[in-house]
């Protein structure tokens, strides 16, 4: 491939990729290939912490990986 298709490294740190989620699915895709999640400010705490969470770890264990560094950001 040329140098347009393939430039390869960009010399900058890579960007943190947060999805936002309210829902079961976005939750659980946010802890499969996300680093942090933005949550909707309508979500409760009992919410967040009895579905957003669990779908989160759920997306984590499916694709190995670990959320130690994972966001979790509500603005």
């Amino acid at each position: 491939m040329g140098p347009l298709v393939a430039p390869g490294p960009l010399g900058y740190p890579a960007l943190p990729l947060h999805l936002a989620a309210i829902g079961r699915v976005m939750s659980r895709i946010s802890g499969g290939v996300g680093d942090g999640v933005r949550i909707h400010p309508v979500s409760t705490p009992r919410y967040i912490e009895e579905v957003m969470f669990p779908e989160i770890r759920k997306g984590a264990a499916k694709t190995g990986r670990s959320l130690e560094k994972f966001d979790i950001l509500m603005k």
